[in-house]
């Protein structure tokens, strides 16, 4: 508690460092950042969004579907990974090693090492029993996680490094090779005949390796062992800030992951593979909101420690009329022109089940009402509101989730969808408001009393 104490303390007066991007010709300073931001996240969802589709087109649902569960817990590893060494790298690395950043990157790739060793050994392990089992045909997709989960979660790592400085170009140059590179391995695997699940993840991991040495070039990290901050260091502050996103990522991930998993157990590997081929419908959707959050978290912290809590809300508001505006014009387009978008993406094999589309993406309209809540309670330092609003509508997810499933199939997962989104972003919107109203009272009792 000490540890997280003195962070967060840290992090408060770090505040004061973004006051200079608050002021002044912000937009002349914001939208350039913003949209090379945007176009480094497009090239990488793009990639992996035509890698999805090519898989869809040319293996069918079943084939597909095991490559929708392997994915699935490429996730769930990547959202640990993600809560434990990528998440708390934007907040820590200016507050409290702002003279250190090429020392502490390196303390940081030697956290990956040995990370990424824990994750080889527990696909290559899973691999193996899993031949042994009826489930036999996902061994081959989990042989290739083995070279997918360090390689692509590297060149994640790296990628967040670039945005410490500021540097959304250097990112942007290393998706446009990670995006050659896996365009010319789609050529080549097809040209081949052997796209499978395994290549796709093999394609995956060869494209990272080239993205990450471009990175790694420009960053220079230094990987002096006993060099100050000493990787035991970072870790346990990596720990103390991140133990609360970890248990976040852990209840997301099993919001939308475990939701295929529970669906490809009780109905299905085929019915996995639909739902899997109608969440490319919200892929863009989270990426640039990955893409906006990384560029406004900190502006919105700062705001937060220099202007209080009436500012930053106010500021939500802005933001969510913008988004939600987007999100229903998204929701329309695909409402409208869905069969043409089925048959326009993944050819004859999945026109049967176009009809459910509008009724999916509209979590699109409901993701994008919570997502401005959701960094007002980030930029507010309430990590544990964010958990309980997500573990509470994870709980009623499969509380509804399960009857449902089994008794309505398809169109149980999609209305279970829908109610678990409708009631996240009443949580999400509820604590949000309190905790900045918190807030101002605990700064105005402070002047009183001074």
């Amino acid at each position: 508690m000490e540890g997280e104490r003195v962070v967060q303390d840290r992090l408060t007066n770090a505040g004061a460092g973004w006051r200079v991007f608050s002021k002044g010709p912000s937009l002349l300073y914001w939208a350039p950042k913003c949209a090379v931001t945007l176009f480094d996240q497009g090239l990488v969802s793009g990639s992996n969004f035509l890698l999805g589709v090519l898989l869809a087109r040319w293996l069918g649902p079943e084939q597909y579907g095991i490559y929708g569960i392997a994915f699935s817990l490429f996730l769930l590893a990547a959202q640990v990974y993600q809560a434990l060494v990528m998440d708390p790298m934007g907040a820590l690395q200016p507050a409290l090693y702002p003279n250190r950043r090429r020392s502490y990157l390196g303390s940081v790739l030697q956290i990956h090492l040995i990370a990424g060793l824990v994750l080889v050994v527990i696909a290559a392990a899973a691999s193996r029993l899993i031949l042994s089992t009826d489930a036999a045909s996902l061994s081959g997709a989990f042989m290739g996680l083995v070279p997918a989960l360090p390689c692509v979660l590297l060149f994640w790592l790296c990628r967040s490094a670039t945005y410490l400085t500021a540097s959304p170009e250097v990112a942007a140059g290393a998706s446009v090779i990670y995006c050659l590179v896996m365009i010319a391995g789609m050529a080549a695997v097809l040209a081949m005949g052997v796209l499978s699940p395994k290549m796709a993840f093999y394609m995956m991991s060869v494209a990272a390796i080239g993205a990450t040495i471009f990175l790694v070039v420009n960053l220079r990290p230094s990987m002096a062992l006993h060099e100050q901050p000493t990787a035991a260091e970072v870790w346990r502050n990596h720990w103390n800030y991140g133990r609360w996103l970890l248990g976040t990522a852990l209840v997301s991930w099993l919001q939308l992951s475990g939701l295929v998993l529970l669906s490809g157990y009780l109905l299905g590997v085929k019915e996995a593979g639909v739902l899997n081929a109608l969440a490319h419908l919200y892929l863009p959707v989270a990426h640039i909101i990955m893409a906006i959050s990384r560029l406004a978290l900190p502006h919105f912290s700062a705001m937060h420690a220099t202007s209080g809590g009436p500012v930053v809300h106010a500021a939500i508001k802005k933001l969510l009329r913008i988004t939600v505006s987007a999100g229903v014009l998204y929701w329309l387009a695909i409402a409208i022109f869905h069969r043409q978008l089925f048959h326009m993406l993944y050819g004859e094999k999945f026109n049967a089940f176009s009809h459910l589309a509008p009724w999916y993406a509209f979590m699109i309209v409901l993701s994008t009402a919570t997502f401005p809540f959701e960094l007002g309670l980030r930029a507010s330092r309430a990590p544990s509101s964010q958990f309980a609003a997500l573990f509470i509508s994870s709980i009623a997810t499969f509380l509804v989730g399960v009857p449902a499933i089994a008794l309505w199939g398809l169109p149980g997962v999609i209305g279970t969808i829908m109610s678990r989104d409708l009631l996240l972003l009443v949580l999400m919107a509820r604590r949000c408001s309190r905790r900045l109203q918190q807030v101002e009272m605990t700064n105005a009792s402070s002047v009183t009393c001074s």
